[in-house]
């Protein structure tokens, strides 16, 4: 049961984090007698999971760490993010409300301050993050919270 876990894990693609899913994976299989290890290798071949309709080349080294740290001090982050439709590059300040997995990739949810509203980014599009240490202005807060919370009313609503 613990290995069908890995290898889901596995596909939902984590970024840098494949490497981990076979070396835990590994280690599980080289535990068991050999015989239970080719059948436990058999059977996790055998099961496939239909999740990935995007496939992301790869991810920004060290792109979730400073996703979590953002979202465990809420914090903002400054965030690099390439527009593959106009081939572009555009530094943005951002204040991260969710991270999701959806449709096969990583996304980031919450405000955008270069645009000021709610945006959604592709993890594998950032080409740079790094958590920025001071807060939010009480201004800048209580309109990223007004934002937040009529863009999650709107989602109930539909």
């Amino acid at each position: 049961m613990l290995l069908m876990v890995l290898k889901a894990g596995e596909e939902f693609r984590i970024p840098n984090m494949a490497a981990d899913y076979n070396l835990l994976s590994g280690k599980l299989l080289n535990v068991l007698p050999d015989e239970e290890r080719k059948k436990a290798s058999q059977a996790i071949s055998h099961i496939n999971f239909d999740i990935l309709r995007i496939i992301p080349k790869g991810y920004a080294d060290d792109v979730l760490n400073p996703i979590l740290e953002a979202l465990w001090k809420s914090c903002d982050l400054q965030l690099s993010y390439y527009h593959p439709e106009r081939n572009t590059t555009e530094s943005r300040r951002f204040s991260p409300m969710e991270l999701q997995f959806g449709d096969g990739g990583w996304y980031i949810n919450g405000y955008c301050h270069l645009r000021e509203e709610k945006r959604t980014f592709r993890l594998d599009r950032i080409v740079s993050i790094t958590c920025v240490a001071e807060q939010l202005s009480n201004a800048l807060s209580a309109k990223y919270h007004s934002v937040s919370q009529r863009s999650m009313s709107n989602e109930e609503s539909n």
